[in-house]
């Protein structure tokens, strides 16, 4: 089947049985988690899990250039002294898995915040699920397999991909300074809003973990992108992404690969999110991919939303646990 024939034929998919157009279900601030939620149903359910769920709250930490709020919910007993977890989705506008996996774990913390593991409370939880809302709202509108974020350029191409944008390497290998390509590193580090934000959040205060949650690939990944060189903490980062990768194979008996991105990814990337953290001190960053193979793996279909999401949600509460 040809690739455009695909397209057409998952889209229409997506369309009929995909889509939230449930009017209730919008007002109610529910999603379900055998569909892909619009910004709009999303925000709407932050602001219901903010306002219901025991020490949530709610916040706009920036902008995009078309002024949409990128919102971050933070989960938090309140002690001071937790050590902080940061978890970001959407980070390539076309990665709706990933999206729709990190409302799947707000969901299922916060509404059951006093029952859950002391591993899982006593961290603070920082969590953007739709790190890049205005090429979300292009790929569900206009282009399914959009990456980048939706900057304007007085030119034939929009748009910088955000995760070559960040200040390790940047505009290196993987990384490239041409407008039109989809590896777009932006006219500077930290140039857009969206990686702007993970800067700012990491200067605010230490994280113990970052974890950027992306679709597609079956694989827990983890620095270097730019060497094929290990990083000094190698035996962290194989003891814990071998553990995550585990507990989310206990779901549905699906095999997850780890190794660092340079090695076990599908591409060398300047600029990505996961180098920079780690170079400034996050030991532990990674990428968790969720579920899918081929370019069909975008378009997972709703029967394979729900299985998708359990398996970042079990890979999300490992890492809490042995961290």
């Amino acid at each position: 089947m040809s690739y455009k024939v695909l397209l057409k034929d998952v889209q229409e998919k997506i369309d009929k049985e995909v889509l939230m157009k449930n009017e209730t279900g919008r007002r109610a601030g529910k999603l379900s988690w055998t569909s892909y939620p619009n910004l709009k149903d999303i925000y709407a359910f932050l602001a219901d899990v903010a306002s219901s769920g025991k020490g949530c709250s709610l916040s706009v930490v920036g902008q995009t250039a078309h002024k949409t709020d990128i919102k971050m919910i933070k989960l938090s007993n309140g002690n001071p002294s937790n050590p902080a977890i940061l978890i970001d989705g959407g980070m390539h506008a076309r990665e709706w898995t990933s999206v729709v996996s990190v409302l799947y774990f707000i969901d299922a913390i916060a509404r059951n915040y006093s029952k859950q593991p002391p591993f899982i409370t006593n961290n603070d939880w920082y969590i953007i699920p739709v790190l890049n809302p205005d090429g979300y709202i292009f790929s569900m509108t206009k282009d399914r397999l959009w990456r980048k974020n939706r900057r304007y350029f007085s030119g034939p191409c929009d748009g910088v991909d955000i995760n070559r944008n960040f200040g390790y390497s940047w505009c290196q290998k993987g990384g490239s300074n041409s407008i039109c390509s989809a590896n777009y590193c932006g006219v500077e580090p930290f140039s857009e809003a969206e990686s702007k934000v993970i800067k700012d959040l990491v200067s605010a205060r230490h994280f113990l973990a970052y974890i950027s949650v992306r679709s597609y690939g079956k694989k827990i990944l983890f620095p270097w992108a730019m060497t094929p060189t290990p990083t000094p903490d190698i035996r962290e980062h194989i003891r814990v992404s071998n553990s995550v990768a585990s507990a989310m194979y206990a779901v549905d008996k699906h095999t997850f690969k780890t190794g660092s991105i340079n090695r076990a990814g599908r591409e060398n990337g300047a600029g990505m999110a996961v180098d920079w953290l780690y170079s400034q001190g996050v030991v532990h960053s990674y990428m968790l991919e969720t579920r899918g193979e081929g370019i069909g793996a975008y378009f997972l279909e709703p029967k394979q939303i729900e299985i998708a999401v359990k398996e970042v949600y079990a890979g999300l509460v490992e890492f809490a646990r042995i961290m």
